[in-house]
């Protein structure tokens, strides 16, 4: 009985001040210290795994489209024309045996539609007589939804759809939707390695060294650099519109200046140089975005994404490659002729 008392008092002794049951203030913070550390190391991972993921997307996109350019160039004999516009002093527009429809402000998006299984929206442009009338159509229709494959993923503005002006002509603010320009795109055609020209329709834009570009039929043997190393489609970063404006680059509804829905590889990808556009469209200045007054010559629309470092790119022989920023100029401009006769690696 005497040695557990003197058991207890000594243990009290011991133990007094102390808590075995709890932290104190220095291990609690150290534990959410390394707490903290663990989020920090392993955020940017999950961060970049998702963009990975991403990414990955965006290439299986170029890959199925470039599948149906090619496919339009089976059944067809030629690559789809990157505009429909036809120069004519009397205004007319492109109607061949080609298409069930009028060539009026129709850039390439609605040719390839029954090549990557959007045949009921081929068939509903058909039924309006074109994408101009189509877009106009205040009925449910597929101008207004955009179709996954059209958007990259990495872009925050993919499927912009709520734009300014409306497409028959007229003031309005807010922007009205569904008559407005239709959704905006993150891919488009190769058309040069050059500057584009004047505003359309214009006689130099049907002459340019690309593969989609004014009233093309370009067929699959005049690449004379070979299909491997002519770029046929790449990424845009798309721009909000404004209360006021329209951003027209990836406009495939009203692509009544061509060139917004192609892109030149005359300067390297995410270029510091602004995109300029003609005097009938207007494009909005952005830091990953920049844009420069409106011109009637020197129209230029660079390759751009929100990918880091680079843009995905479709080749002719629909393989996609990413294409880094500092791509050597000359082979990158060498991508983006079709007949330059100029074999790069």
């Amino acid at each position: 009985m005497i040695f557990q008392k003197a058991f207890a008092r000594r243990y009290r002794w011991e133990t007094a001040g102390k808590n075995p049951h709890g932290f104190t203030l220095v291990e609690l913070l150290v534990v959410i210290a390394i707490i903290g550390t663990l989020v920090g190391l392993l955020l940017p991972a999950v961060q970049s795994a998702r963009e990975a993921a991403r990414r990955s997307q965006c290439v299986n996109n170029l890959k199925q489209m470039s599948l149906g350019f090619l496919n339009h160039a089976d059944a067809k004999g030629v690559l789809p024309t990157g505009s429909g516009c036809q120069p004519t002093v009397n205004g007319t527009f492109w109607t061949t045996p080609l298409y069930a429809f009028s060539g009026q402000r129709a850039s390439w998006p609605p040719y390839i539609f029954p090549f990557v299984e959007m045949t009921s929206e081929y068939n509903w442009v058909v039924s309006k007589g074109g994408p101009w009338n189509a877009v106009q159509d205040s009925s449910a229709c597929p101008s207004k939804i955009m179709p996954p494959l059209f958007g990259c993923p990495s872009d925050p503005n993919v499927g912009k759809n709520a734009t300014w002006g409306k497409a028959g002509g007229g003031v309005q603010s807010p922007p009205d939707w569904p008559l407005g320009q239709g959704w905006h795109g993150n891919y488009v055609t190769c058309a040069a390695s050059t500057m584009f020209s004047t505003n359309s329709p214009s006689t130099e834009e049907m002459d340019l060294n690309g593969v989609c570009y004014g009233q093309s039929r370009t067929k699959l043997k005049d690449v004379a650099d070979g299909l491997s190393k002519t770029a046929l489609l790449a990424e845009i970063a798309l721009v909000p519109d404004t209360a006021t404006a329209n951003d027209s680059r990836g406009r495939y509804w009203n692509a009544w200046e061509p060139n917004q829905t192609w892109f030149t590889t005359f300067y390297k990808p995410n270029s510091s140089n602004p995109d300029v556009a003609n005097n009938n469209c207007q494009n909005i200045n952005t830091p990953y975005a920049p844009a420069g007054g409106n011109s009637a010559s020197n129209n230029v629309q660079s390759a751009r994404s929100r990918h880091y470092g680079g843009v995905n790119v479709a080749f002719c022989d629909g393989a996609v490659t990413f294409i880094g920023d500092e791509v050597d100029a000359a082979v990158w401009r060498a991508y983006g002729s079709r007949k330059g006769g100029t074999d790069v690696e």
